[in-house]
């Protein structure tokens, strides 16, 4: 499915056991589209279908991004991360779809994530924008304490322990402060990325859209299921992300979509600095809501972590320092001042009064649609990793050569055959 399967920006993954790709030739394969582009020719799960899937993604990457050094790769113990990079040019191979034998929905995925690599923002472009806007939003929440003073939940969370970027790319990191400002820069993404996906999805071109939209219709059959349920019935920014992704594309007409960002012409003609600033302004109330959920939501026990200041060395030691939030950004900018530029204009009209956070939980964001169903494409791209046993099989296919020749042995008897080459050196 190449719905939603939008940028991790590489971050580190804990490797998880009993993860290993199995191949299973009993598995029914849902391959239509490649078949057709081999000439009908039926296909099994078997290393052979991986190396010719490999192979027709690699002749994909030739044809969205030509002047790219884009690398085509399976998930293994070396390289495990999911999806795509935009900055390292590589794309990783789902094969959580591969097991479960959709062919021609890992296609599509890899087709989806080639064109973002082609005509979407780097992943530090989309991190630093994220982080800024969240950054500005939380400095305009604040909480009661119990001594009747007020701060704001940018100090709290900046101020109980180091942040560095490197912990927020590293999901193994479970710091409260980190953990919380992770999700609330990815919760902002998934809104930017919902709308490139729409622009990159409706601009590609129809010989490889045919595979996005075989996924998007499945997709769809899991948002119809949640939207008639009334799970996505609320205006919140997951619910949201996903009725403006369907609207777009033409599978439903949201009211409240078309009032806040309707014109789907401006995506296709935009670039992503020319609508971002727009998005975050639309969405900005949805967005800062969001973040106060986030916080109500949020495990009392670690907000109580972050909210209790002490002076004791051995706390100090655990927490580490406290963290100027410009810092961090200035990690994420790694010294590029176009990127920096870029969050200024991105996040210039961002503008909130000051608000103080109520006590009251409201209902748990799990329960919301737009989160029931990026948990459920989040399971379906999750990487499989393959041995490298399977690996070496796959790769072995490179060493063979076929050669087609005709013999004649007179009289009008000609006989067509191939000569396999294995060059093993």
């Amino acid at each position: 499915m190449s719905l939603l399967i939008h940028l991790e920006f590489m971050p580190k993954l804990k490797k998880m056991d009993n993860n290993e790709f199995q191949l299973d030739d009993s598995v029914p394969v849902d391959a239509e589209l490649m078949e057709a582009w081999l000439g009908g020719h039926k296909i099994s799960l078997c290393s052979k279908t991986l190396h010719d899937i490999k192979k027709l993604i690699e002749h994909y990457k030739d044809i969205i991004t030509p002047t790219e050094n884009v690398v085509v790769e399976f998930p293994t113990d070396e390289n495990m991360t999911p999806c795509a990079s935009v900055d390292k040019k590589v794309v990783y191979i789902p094969t959580s779809l591969l097991e479960a034998g959709e062919v021609d929905d890992t296609i599509g995925a890899m087709i989806h994530e080639l064109r973002h690599i082609e005509m979407s923002d780097s992943e530090r472009q989309t991190w630093a924008t994220c982080f800024g806007t969240v950054r500005k939003a939380l400095d305009t929440l604040f909480i009661k304490r119990d001594d009747g003073g007020y701060e704001s939940i940018h100090d709290i969370i900046f101020g109980s322990g180091d942040i560095s970027f490197n912990d927020m790319m590293d999901t193994t990191v479970v710091k409260p402060n980190v953990a919380f400002l992770r999700q609330a820069c990815k919760d902002v993404a998934f809104l930017l990325n919902a709308v490139e996906d729409v622009r990159i999805d409706s601009l590609t071109q129809p010989n490889l859209k045919k595979y996005i939209t075989k996924g998007d219709e499945k997709a769809w059959v899991d948002f119809e299921k949640e939207y008639n349920r009334g799970t996505l019935s609320e205006d919140t920014l997951l619910n949201l992300c996903y009725r403006l992704l369907f609207h777009h594309k033409g599978f439903l007409s949201d009211n409240t979509i078309e009032k806040m960002f309707g014109d789907t012409s401006f995506i296709l003609r935009s670039e992503p600095s020319d609508y971002t600033p727009v998005v975050l302004k639309e969405f900005s109330d949805v967005i800062r809501t969001h973040l106060e959920d986030m916080w109500k939501n949020f495990p009392e026990h670690e907000k109580q972590l972050m909210l209790t200041d002490s002076d004791d060395p051995t706390e100090l030691y655990v927490n580490g320092l406290k963290t100027d939030s410009e810092s961090v950004e200035g990690q994420i900018i790694d010294g590029n001042l176009r990127i920096k530029g870029r969050v200024g204009m991105d996040t210039n009209a961002l503008e909130w009064e000051d608000k103080e956070v109520g006590r009251t939980v409201t209902a748990p964001l799990k329960e919301q649609g737009g989160q029931i169903l990026r948990g459920l494409c989040d399971n379906r791209k999750k990487p499989k990793i393959v041995n490298q046993s399977l690996k070496n099989e796959i790769d072995a296919y490179d060493n063979i050569q076929i050669y087609y020749t005709e013999e004649d042995f007179g009289r009008n008897k000609k006989t067509e055959y191939g000569c396999v080459v294995y060059d093993a050196v």
